[in-house]
Order: structure tokens, then C-alpha cells, then sequence
């Protein structure tokens, strides 16, 4: 069964914590808010309910923040969860998704696949964790376009074309660094700050998710 962002799972029997494996997590529910197809079966990142995360034992919440892990959200096959209906005494007022990017469901589960199993707070994690996407997704050097003044380079407007080349340093104010050409030299300019040039270049979804991110985080 091929399960979609929104839906309601609960896990099935004798299935346990991936992280800790000693504790079952059988019967708990949860909604889908990202799929991924990069693995054989297929995973999904599920959001506990309400209900799910006031059982949650103690010891997994303090082990879960020791770890650096999200004890609200979890990856797991879909082999190990069964499809339900919608749970009657969850509400859905005010229960904001931690990981919820805008209207694009593909978009945010690109995104979510990327930072999955990071507190949303750990922003510095994240940033590392994005790093080593593009290490593997981004081919450089690819063209782009200024979408945004950046207040140290006052050379560089919006609407100007630069070349990427690398990836320069993660900085924990701009996010991510990479290095361009301008036709007034060489910069360090950060990567939130632009847009690749083409929609049908393969740079160009990363670097708009990451945008989004950034934006959003």
C-alpha cells in the first residue's frame, strides 16, 4: 500500500522503536507528513497524535533529547504500519505540524526527508544536514539568479546572474555560504539568497526547498 501525506497510521504488532529497540511502540498512531521512495520498502516520517505523545514513556523522552531526536516524530517503514481512519479526539485546532512548509505536499516532503529525525530547534544541525544533501544533489558550478539584497555585499543587487562554484561554510546566521562570480568579482553569498537560473536545471527544486526552509524555519 502506498500511504500519503495526511493520512492516519497506526503501528502495527510487535513493531519497535528504531532508534531504541527494546521499546515497542505497537499501537501507536500518528499522521503521515512525509514519504520517501529512497529506500526498499519505502519509509514514511509520521507526526504522534496527541493522545500517542502524552503515553510516551519518560525514559524515551529523556534518552530521545539526549540523542538529539525528535521523540514527536518518527521514520518508519510502511510495512510496519496499517492505514486508519481519522482519529475522532484529535483536534486539529491548534495543532500546528513542526514540520509544515506551505501548500506544495511534494515540497514539504522533500524538505522533511531532508532534516527528518532533527529537532526543529537544532537550526545548526539542520544546516549540516541540508550540507550534506547538497554534497550528493548539487552539481556545481550552476548559473543562478540574486533574489535578494544581502546587506554585506552591497556590489550584488537582486535580479543579478552569478555563478555558483562550491559550498563555502555553514554560518550560523546566513545559513548556508556558497562561493560566486559576479561580473564585480568573487563573493561569499549566502545560498537562501538565491534561485537557479533554469526550472529545468536539476539544482534548481534543492535550492528552492532549501529556500523554503530557510525562510520558514
Amino acid at each position: 500500500m502506498k500511504f500519503k501525506i495526511g493520512d492516519w497510521i497506526q503501528v502495527k504488532d510487535h513493531v519497535n522503536d528504531p532508534d531504541f529497540i527494546n521499546c515497542s511502540i505497537a499501537g501507536w498512531q500518528g499522521r503521515v507528513i512525509g514519504y520517501s521512495e529512497d529506500e526498499d520498502p519505502p519509509t514514511v516520517c509520521i507526526k504522534w497524535s496527541n493522545k500517542t505523545i502524552s503515553q510516551i514513556p519518560n525514559s524515551i523522552i529523556r534518552r530521545s533529547d539526549e540523542a538529539g531526536l525528535n521523540y514527536k516524530k518518527m521514520n518508519l517503514s510502511i510495512n510496519d504500519i496499517s492505514l486508519i481512519l481519522s482519529i475522532e479526539d484529535e483536534s486539529s485546532e491548534g495543532d500546528e505540524d513542526e514540520f509544515d512548509y506551505g501548500d506544495n505536499p511534494e515540497q514539504n516532503s522533500r524538505i522533511i526527508n531532508v532534516i527528518k529525525g532533527i529537532g526543529s530547534e537544532d537550526v545548526e544541525q539542520i544546516l549540516f544536514s541540508w550540507k550534506r544533501y547538497f554534497k550528493v544533489n548539487l552539481k556545481f558550478p550552476f548559473k543562478a539568479i540574486v533574489t535578494e539584497d544581502h546587506e554585506d555585499d552591497e556590489e550584488i543587487s537582486s535580479g543579478d546572474m552569478v555563478k555558483v562554484t562550491k559550498i563555502e561554510i555553514v554560518d550560523d546566521l546566513h545559513g548556508i555560504i556558497v562561493s560566486i562570480i559576479h561580473e564585480n568579482g568573487k563573493f561569499a553569498f549566502p545560498l537562501c539568497n538565491l534561485e537557479v537560473e533554469s526550472q529545468n536545471d536539476p539544482n534548481f527544486l534543492p535550492v528552492r526547498d532549501y529556500a523554503v526552509w530557510f525562510a520558514n524555519k
